[in-house]
């Protein structure tokens, strides 16, 4: 009787550990499903900011008296404060449309990676003139890489 009860106190060990490690099994999975979700949904919203970004630039005019308050007034649902703050510091760098020309449509996106905690999108400016406009097509167009950093619920560009 006593050897009886030994081996059924070592199945109970042995069914508790398998429990033991099915419940942590399916804890690990249930995490890395949860997080793949907040990926793709993170994702989603870089690649919404992109867009909206991209049809803002045209609505910028670098060459314009006010074009500091522009990039503030139109960038600011996209960019970092530090990042705006660069681009009124140094508007050769910053996005809008020049004095004459091709001026900045939107932008194509091609990539987005995860990296950490940011995402880095690759993608294409694409440039219009009023013939494009009228016609369709592309005058221009150039490889843009912008990195998005969440801050509270936004994705904002950094850089």
């Amino acid at each position: 009787m006593l050897v009886i009860k030994k081996y059924m106190k070592k199945q109970y060990i042995v069914v508790l550990g398998v429990i033991l490690i099915a419940v942590v099994a399916m804890g690990i999975a249930f995490s890395k499903q949860q997080q793949a979700a907040t990926d793709i949904a993170d994702e989603s919203s870089v690649r919404t900011a992109v867009t909206q970004f991209g049809s803002n630039i045209q609505k910028v005019s670098l060459s314009a008296p006010d074009a500091l308050n522009q990039i503030a007034n139109n960038y600011a649902s996209y960019a970092s404060s530090s990042l705006i703050s660069y681009w009124q510091n140094n508007r050769a760098f910053a996005p809008g449309k020049g004095i004459s020309g091709a001026w900045p449509d939107r932008i194509e996106v091609s990539a987005v990676t995860k990296i950490n905690d940011t995402y880095v999108v690759d993608g294409n400016v694409i440039e219009v003139t009023n013939q494009e406009l009228a016609k369709g097509g592309i005058a221009a167009q150039f490889p843009v890489k912008i990195t998005f950093k969440k801050y509270g619920a936004s994705w904002l560009m950094v850089g």
